[in-house]
């Protein structure tokens, strides 16, 4: 909440501002909330089109989808930090090393073929299926819609009467 000027109105393309702001470093920290795998948010996409290095933490097999020369993996240094801070320290002390995180491919090569894999493994799915639902529970969704229709009052009465 103290950057409002830096990066702009949030309600406006605070997407946009938050990219032209971190532009102006070398290297953004790009934690994410929790390490999960598969896991990887915008923490890592938007240092990466503003030509910032992120020094990521996050997603274990987040090299996976990117690229390790493209960025610093914080990933397993979480009981040596002073080791993470000393690289960071040299990269950026070293124009040839910097640069070369800042112009290598942010994907990793195995990223388009993955994402093919995936796209035809889900596409397959579906026709074997035939005519069968796809959701597991189509009347769910209408279900839990239905309760956020209710007044307050009939919420906690239905919350109340799903407990017993």
């Amino acid at each position: 909440n103290n950057m409002h000027e830096a990066a702009g109105d949030r309600l406006l393309d605070w997407r946009k501002n938050k990219v032209s702001f971190i532009s102006q470093y070398k290297f953004t920290i790009a934690f994410e909330n929790s390490a999960y795998d598969g896991y990887t948010t915008e923490k890592m996409t938007q240092p990466l089109s503003a030509h910032s290095v992120p020094i990521y933490w996050g997603n274990p097999s987040v090299t996976l989808d990117f690229n390790e020369d493209a960025f610093i993996n914080a990933n397993g240094y979480e009981s040596r930090l002073d080791e993470l801070v000393e690289w960071v320290i040299d990269v950026d002390s070293n124009p040839q090393k910097y640069l070369q995180y800042v112009h290598a491919n942010p994907m990793s090569d195995t990223y388009v073929n993955n994402e093919m894999e995936r796209l035809e493994d889900y596409i397959l799915h579906i026709v074997a299926k035939g005519n069968k639902p796809i959701c597991k529970d189509p009347l769910g969704f209408a279900r839990r819609m239905s309760v956020d229709n209710l007044s307050r009052k009939e919420k906690i009465k239905y919350f109340l009467l799903k407990r017993k």
